[in-house]
């Protein structure tokens, strides 16, 4: 008996999960869910996602959230620019799988100290440079802002998915290969539909948004049909 009471609340809560996931109007009653769709504008301006709020939450508050410590790495441009990342693999919230990157945000004088200080430096292809970080390092960074959310669900993204979860952007702009972002600056959204690979979403505070979109349009193939920013 025990059995199938346990079995009968396991099925209830994967049948409230696809609920939540497919029902159009199941994203309107967030709750405790952390969905990629679901996203808040707080009073301060910031984007809320996946529990998490950008240029509030700490890299810390993601550890905790994910119960992972995930992999933290210190970038080096060519033209000595620093940037810090943390990536998470395969990390299930409510029921979806993706990976996370997060860009962390820090003064470039600490993280040219922590660059020097780092544990490996390896050079990539780019002539960029990457330090793995000891624990000290580490615990260093625990507090520090999240900047930027990438994530990389694992199920793939349709068009009409896409429109029936996010609605419709302000701009759709393509670039070279096939790729088709649909832009959501009051959300600080930008979601990279890709009909031959994964799709790419980035969360970003909608004041920073033109840093997301910059790059986009000094090349662009805009898609007719769409109002501008």
């Amino acid at each position: 008996m025990e059995k199938k009471i346990a079995l009968g609340v396991l099925l209830f809560t994967f049948i409230a999960i696809a609920i939540a996931i497919l029902a159009p109007g199941a994203r309107k009653t967030t709750g405790d869910l952390k969905l990629p769709w679901l996203i808040e504008v707080q009073p301060s301006g910031a984007t809320r996602v996946f529990g998490l709020t950008l240029s509030e939450s700490t890299i810390g508050d993601a550890r905790t959230l994910f119960e992972e410590e995930g992999k933290v790495s210190l970038f080096k441009s060519p033209e000595g620019d620093y940037s810090l990342e943390a990536y998470f693999e395969k990390i299930f919230l409510n029921g979806l799988r993706g990976d996370f990157v997060f860009l962390i945000r820090a003064d470039q004088g600490l993280l040219q100290d922590l660059y020097e200080g780092g544990a490996r430096i390896s050079q990539l292809g780019s002539g960029t440079s990457r330090v793995e970080l000891g624990d000290a390092d580490l615990a260093r960074i625990h507090r520090l802002p999240i900047e930027l959310i990438t994530y990389i669900p694992m199920a793939n993204l349709d068009e009409k998915l896409i429109q029936d979860r996010f609605g419709a952007p302000a701009e759709k702009v393509g670039e070279e290969g096939g790729v088709i972002h649909w832009l959501y600056p009051d959300k600080g959204l930008d979601v990279a539909y890709n009909p031959e690979a994964k799709e790419v979403l980035q969360y970003i505070h909608p004041s920073q948004f033109e840093r997301i979109v910059t790059p986009l349009r000094d090349d662009r193939e805009h898609i007719p049909g769409q109002r501008s920013l």
